[in-house]
């Protein structure tokens, strides 16, 4: 993994990545060990899909999580159809 080269206050800095990043860190990263660098990113890349994808909100979505925005988008294209 590697490290955010921005700093605090920077007005590029990207809060939502630095949220991601500190949540991954604190609620696995930190919790597990890997044999290898392959079984980290696909631990890792299985956490984002399962977890942070399900249960963080995000205002460019309407502060839904990004499954439930694509499940009300499907839902009401087929409806539409």
């Amino acid at each position: 993994m590697l490290l955010s080269v921005g700093r605090t206050g920077v007005r590029w800095d990207n809060a939502r990545i630095e949220s991601i990043w500190a949540t991954l860190k604190t609620e696995f990263y930190d919790r597990h060990t890997f044999d290898t660098r392959a079984e980290a990113i696909h631990a890792v890349s299985s956490w984002i899909e399962t977890v942070d994808n399900r249960r963080q909100r995000h205002g460019a979505l309407g502060q839904v999580p990004p499954v439930a925005f694509d499940h009300r988008t499907i839902t009401a294209a087929e409806r539409a159809a």
